[in-house]
């Protein structure tokens, strides 16, 4: 390319030669020669750069370079061969023509570039050399050399698009075979992969034709039916199965039967498989053995049965022991409360303190038994609702009076707040009072002094049951055990309060029974808050 560019330029010399001799009749040799010699040095020094520098100044694009640089140089050809007289104007557009087979762009910055050189030309031949010229006829010389680049921009645009069109062909051809030959590799890796993962897995697999005939087993297959590959290969898989699994259409769990005749216990999963328009070919399926597990299910199976029927006998034991115990309680507490009366002041104050004594252990003991009996009784699924319509505000109010004999002698104020719009409440009117006195003692219990709170209200939910109070809250660690039978939440301040740790267990399973919620928020250092809500209608 750059041989061509001193070749091309060697002729322009020689045309410019003829041009000034023959069409404008002056030629003056010794401004001619520094031209001649002007033009040829540049030309061999845009070679040279080209040559040395293409590889070293690849940051710099050197054809965009020399393409404005040939331009200007040719416009100073145009300039001594007459300027405005010269007939080598057309070398305005000849570097756009060059330009075709480079692009779009190429094309339209030579264009515009041609058209700002020679009207800088013009410019300096009226300005500086005060030439007088006929400015109509440059005019349209400027007109004719940005609409012939214009017109060399069609061809470079489409050779452009066919260009890019080809390029993106052979792009895509080389994908082609280089994705060709990787999906080859990877096909062959694949089928080596999956064949030894086909051998090496540990669950028996088997494949069929769509009709049924074995065409490959696995060694997990061989060693669980006792058969040899080539024994399994051509035969119906309904011949390894019992009679009524191999009648079936899509067994999940069969029967199959081994070479020396041992039933075997799988598990299958089958697929299909399909070709590659997605024509269903053959079956894969897949054997687990379940023989273990089905053992297993069954020791689970006769264990459950085990633990409910203990269940059962130890809650018929706890309901039979509790009704025996409470006969000679309630005789106890009956007999000493008579000794209380000293209806003939037989009693001296130490033995009246005993009596308190006995009265009072029985009376806890015999509240531990039915506390019992009642939970046995909810375990058992003997626990029926009496239901019927109840009055709220009576219920509150009974409650809150027998939680003040608790409170007495210690700084604690109860109170209630219930409106008097309040709906009608269908429940059992035992159960929901022994959860509401349940939440009021333990919240006199556990609150040296200040005050606790009842609050009722109704909503969408159903008739929603507040208890609050000001003790010392709940430790966040109790918080999801505080519901469990048996246990007593550990709270800061209340080490020496009595209780069975039944209350709320029992207090949970009504609440279920009547389908409502019961739970708790902490307020550890500020109180507690225990909520309960019930549907207003009978739970069904």
């Amino acid at each position: 390319m750059p041989r061509a560019r001193i070749i091309g330029h060697g002729l322009l010399v020689v045309c410019v030669a003829l041009h000034n001799r023959f069409i404008l009749g002056e030629l003056d040799p010794v401004a001619f020669t520094r031209f001649a010699v002007g033009l040829m040095l540049y030309s061999v020094l845009a070679w040279i750069v080209l040559r040395v520098g293409y590889q070293r100044f690849r940051y710099l694009n050197l054809g965009r370079v020399f393409l404005v640089a040939d331009i200007v140089a040719w416009t100073f050809v145009v300039y001594y061969s007459g300027g405005d007289r010269s007939w080598l104007f057309f070398l305005m557009f000849m570097r756009a023509a060059d330009l075709q087979l480079s692009g779009a762009r190429p094309v339209l910055l030579a264009g515009h570039l041609s058209v700002v050189c020679y009207a800088a030309m013009l410019a300096w031949l009226i300005g500086v050399e005060h030439r007088p010229i006929a400015l109509r006829a440059e005019i349209a010389k400027l007109v004719i050399i940005y609409a012939v680049n214009l017109y060399f921009l069609v061809p470079a645009r489409t050779a452009e698009l066919r260009r890019g069109k080809l390029v993106e062909a052979i792009r895509v051809a080389r994908e082609y075979l280089a994705g060709r030959d990787a999906a080859v590799a990877d096909l062959r890796q694949n089928e080596e992969w999956y064949r030894g993962v086909f051998e090496t897995v540990d669950d028996p697999i088997m494949t069929s034709t769509l009709d049924g005939r074995i065409t490959g087993v696995n060694r997990a297959f061989e060693l669980a039916v006792g058969y040899a590959r080539e024994e399994l290969i051509g035969r119906h898989h309904s011949t390894l199965t019992t009679p009524a699994v191999a009648g079936a259409s899509a067994p999940t769990e069969v029967v199959g039967v081994a070479k020396s005749g041992e039933p075997l216990t799988f598990e299958v999963r089958s697929a299909v498989i399909r070709d590659r328009d997605g024509t269903p070919v053959g079956m894969v399926a897949i054997y687990r053995d379940i023989r273990r597990r089905k053992q297993t299910q069954e020791a689970l199976e006769r264990a459950k049965e085990l633990a409910e029927e203990t269940s059962r006998a130890k809650s018929n034991f706890l309901a039979n022991m509790s009704h025996e115990l409470r006969t000679p309680l309630n005789s106890i507490i009956g007999f000493t409360k008579l000794l209380l009366r000293r209806l003939d002041d037989s009693l001296t104050a130490r033995q009246e303190a005993y009596v308190r004594s006995v009265l009072n252990s029985s009376t806890h003991l015999l509240t531990l038994i039915n506390n019992v009996l009642d939970l046995s009784r909810i375990e058992a699924g003997k626990q029926e609702l009496s239901l019927d319509e109840i009055d709220t505000a009576a219920v509150v109010e009974d409650c809150v009076d027998s939680a003040r004999s608790l409170a007495s002698g210690k700084d604690v104020t109860l109170s209630a707040e219930v409106p008097s719009d309040l709906p009608r409440l269908v429940a059992d009117r035992v159960k929901v009072k022994q959860v509401l006195l349940n939440l009021l003692s333990n919240a006199v219990r556990f609150t040296p002094a200040g005050r606790v709170t009842v609050r009722v209200s109704a909503d969408d939910e159903g008739m929603r049951f507040v208890v609050s109070d000001t003790g010392p809250g709940i430790p966040a660690a109790e918080v999801k055990r505080l519901f469990e039978p048996f246990h007593r939440a550990h709270t800061a301040g209340t080490n020496d309060v009595g209780g069975t740790g039944l209350g709320l267990a029992i207090s949970r399973q009504f609440v279920d029974l009547h389908k409502g919620r019961i739970w708790v928020e902490r307020r550890e250092g500020g109180g507690s808050v225990f909520s309960f809500v019930l549907p207003l209608t009978p739970p069904q």
